[in-house]
C-alpha cells in the first residue's frame, strides 16, 4: 500500500504534489478541532459539577464557535480536494492518451478500443481515488490516535484496553480480507472491459447484427455480462459494508462487555461520572471512525489492480519520453522528395511468426509517378506500407527518402531525427471518420484558425464527392454520424480521400482506399488526381486490376519480395 502511494505521489507533477501536501496539512486541522473539543469536555463537566457555571461559559461558547468554523473549513477542504482529484486525473489521462499516440504499432494492435478507453479514463480515475483514500486514511488514523490519547487520560487502563482492542481488531480484519479485495479489483476491471467491448462491437457491427437472425444472442451475452458485473459489485458492496458494520458492532459489544467486567470487579463508576461521560462520548466518535478506517483500507486495496496496470503503462510512457529527451540535441531532418523512395534489402518478420513477410526485398518508388502494388491477400501489402511510412521497423534493410534512411535515422551528415510527416498523406484500409461534420472530417486535426474553405471544396471535388455533400441538409456542416454511419461506403471512402488530399503532401499512400467505388469512379478520381495534383507521387495497394492498369508502374508482391510487372 505504501509503495502504491509513494509511486503515485512521485507520478503526479510538482504542482499537484504541493497541492496534495497542502491538502493533507489542512485536513489535519479538522481532527485537531474534533479532538480538542472532546478533550475539553472533561474539565468543563468537572467545573459544572463544582457549581461554577460562570467559569465554564466562555469555554463552551469558544468551542461552539470553533465547531462552526470547522463546518465552513470542511466545506473548503471538500472544494480543494475535488479540485486536486479532478485536475490530477485529467493530467494522468492526457499522459495515457499521449502514450496511445506514441506507442509502436505492435503495442497499439495489442489493445482493443475498450482497453484503450480503460487505460485513459478508468485507470487514471482509480489511482487518484486511491490517493484521496490514502489521505482520508491518514486523517482518520490521526483522529483515532487523538481520541485514543483522550480516552486513556480519561479512564486510564480501561481506555488503554479499549484503544488497543480497537487497533488489533482493525488490523486483523484488514489482513484477513486484503487478498480478496485485490482480486475483486482485478476481476471488476476485466469485467468492465468485456462489457465495454460488447458495446463497441454492437455499435460498430450494427448492420451485421440487425440482419442476423441470432442478433438476440448479443443482447443476452451483454445482459449476462452486466448481470455478472452487477452481482460482483453487489457482493463487494455487501462485503465492504459488512466488514465496516461488523467492526463497529463488535466494538460496541466490547464496550458493554467491558462495562460488565468493571461491574464484576466492583469498580466505583459514580465517583468518576465525568470521566465516564467523556469515555462514552469518545467511544461514540471512535466506533464510526474505525468503520471509516476499514472502509478506506478496503477501498485503497481494491484500486491495486488498476494501479498495477497504470504503473506498467506509465513506465512505458516514461521510456518513450526518455528516448525523446535523449534525442533533443539531435538534428531534425525533414527529407526532400526530389527523387522518390528507394528500398533495399528489406527483411521483416513479426515477433510471433518464424516466417518472414519480406526477405531482402527491393523496390523503387520514383517521384511524380502513380504506382500500384498488387498481390494475394496475406502477402504483406499493408505491412509494407506500415514499414514505408515508418509505423513499423524492419529487422534489416534501408528505406531511403532521397538520401535519408528512415530505418537507421541517418543521412549523409550522420545520425538525425527523421520527420516525414510533411511529405506523406495516408489513407488506411480501415478508414476512421468522427461523428462531426463533413468539414471537420476533411480538415481532421487542422487548427480551426488555419482552415481553408476553398481548399476543402477543391479536395471534395477531386474526390468526386462535392456534389453529394452539397445535397446534404447542411452541406459541409452536415453531421455524418459516428464513423460515417449516415454515409454510403463510397461516400465514406471519398471523404477520407478528400481528407488525405487536404494535406499538402508529396506522397499519397492509399491502402485499398477506393475498394467501395465502381471502376468508372476509381478511374475518374485517379485522372482528377493527376490533373489537379501534378508532380505528386501516388502509391496504392489495390486488388482491382483496372485501377492497377491505369497506373504507370505496377509491382506484384510474391515470394517475400516485389516483382515489377510494368
Amino acid at each position: 500500500m505504501f509503495q502504491q502511494f509513494h509511486y503515485m505521489f512521485r507520478r503526479i507533477d510538482r504542482t499537484d504534489r504541493r497541492r496534495y501536501v497542502w491538502l493533507v496539512l489542512l485536513s489535519v486541522i479538522s481532527p485537531v478541532i474534533d479532538v480538542y473539543s472532546i478533550s475539553m469536555l472533561l474539565p468543563i463537566l468537572n467545573e459544572m459539577a463544582e457549581d461554577e457555571p460562570g467559569r465554564t461559559l466562555p469555554g463552551i461558547l469558544f468551542i461552539g464557535f470553533l465547531l462552526l468554523f470547522k463546518t465552513g473549513f470542511d466545506i473548503l477542504l471538500t472544494y480543494l480536494g475535488n479540485g486536486f482529484a479532478i485536475d490530477s486525473e485529467r493530467k494522468l489521462s492526457v499522459a495515457m492518451f499521449d502514450l496511445l499516440q506514441k506507442e509502436d504499432l505492435a503495442a497499439h494492435k495489442s489493445k482493443t478500443q475498450s482497453i484503450a478507453f480503460t487505460v485513459v479514463r478508468r485507470d487514471a480515475f482509480r489511482v487518484i481515488d486511491g490517493m484521496m483514500s490514502a489521505k482520508n486514511l491518514f486523517i482518520y488514523l490521526l483522529t483515532m490516535i487523538g481520541y485514543g490519547i483522550v480516552i486513556v487520560l480519561s479512564v486510564k487502563w480501561i481506555g488503554a484496553a479499549c484503544f488497543a482492542g480497537v487497533a488489533v481488531l482493525m488490523i486483523i480484519i484488514y489482513l484477513l480480507n486484503r487478498v480478496r479485495v485485490e482480486k475483486f479489483g482485478e476481476k471488476v476491471r476485466e469485467m468492465n472491459i468485456r462489457a465495454s467491448e460488447m458495446v463497441f462491437s454492437s455499435f460498430g457491427a450494427y448492420k451485421e447484427i440487425r440482419v442476423d437472425s441470432n442478433r438476440d444472442s448479443l443482447l443476452h451475452q451483454f445482459e449476462g455480462q452486466t448481470r455478472a458485473l452487477g452481482e460482483e459489485n453487489k457482493r463487494f458492496a455487501m462485503f465492504s459494508e459488512l466488514v465496516s458494520t461488523a467492526t463497529q458492532d463488535i466494538l460496541q459489544a466490547a464496550v458493554f462487555f467491558l462495562l460488565a467486567f468493571a461491574l464484576l470487579l466492583k469498580v466505583d463508576i459514580t465517583g468518576n461520572l465525568s470521566a465516564i461521560i467523556v469515555f462514552v462520548t469518545v467511544l461514540v466518535k471512535m466506533l464510526p471512525l474505525s468503520s471509516n478506517i476499514i472502509h478506506m483500507l478496503v477501498r485503497i486495496r481494491s484500486t491495486r489492480a488498476d494501479f498495477l496496470h497504470f504503473k506498467d503503462n506509465a513506465e512505458r510512457y516514461d521510456a518513450i519520453l526518455a528516448r525523446e529527451e535523449a534525442q533533443k540535441g539531435m538534428r531534425v531532418r525533414k527529407p526532400s522528395f526530389e527523387k522518390g523512395i528507394t528500398v533495399r534489402g528489406l527483411t521483416f518478420v513479426y515477433e510471433d511468426n518464424d516466417s518472414p513477410i519480406f526477405e531482402d526485398a527491393d523496390i523503387d518508388i520514383p517521384k511524380g509517378k502513380t504506382i500500384a502494388i498488387t498481390g494475394n491477400s496475406g502477402t504483406g501489402k499493408t505491412t509494407f506500407l506500415d514499414l514505408l511510412i515508418g509505423l513499423s521497423k524492419p529487422q534489416k534493410g534501408a528505406i531511403f527518402y532521397d538520401d535519408v534512411d528512415i530505418v537507421a535515422g541517418r543521412d549523409a551528415d550522420g545520425a538525425c531525427i527523421v520527420d516525414i510527416g510533411d511529405l506523406v498523406s495516408y489513407i488506411p484500409q480501415e478508414v476512421y471518420l468522427n461523428g462531426y461534420s463533413v468539414r471537420d472530417n476533411v480538415t481532421f486535426m487542422t487548427p480551426p484558425s488555419e482552415i481553408d474553405e476553398a481548399r476543402i471544396r477543391e479536395c471534395l471535388k477531386i474526390a468526386s464527392v462535392y456534389d453529394d455533400v452539397m445535397k446534404m441538409p447542411q452541406g459541409l456542416d452536415t453531421l455524418i454520424g459516428s464513423n460515417g454511419t449516415k454515409l454510403s461506403g463510397g461516400q465514406r471512402q471519398r471523404i477520407a480521400l478528400a481528407r488525405a488530399l487536404y494535406k499538402d503532401f508529396e506522397l499519397l499512400v492509399l491502402d485499398e482506399a477506393t475498394a467501395s467505388l465502381d471502376m468508372e469512379t476509381e478511374a475518374a478520381i485517379l485522372e482528377s488526381l493527376r490533373e489537379r495534383q501534378p508532380g505528386k507521387t501516388i502509391l496504392m495497394v489495390t486488388h482491382h486490376n483496372s485501377l492497377a492498369d491505369a497506373c504507370e508502374i505496377i509491382y506484384r508482391l510474391e515470394d517475400r519480395g516485389f516483382v515489377r510487372i510494368r
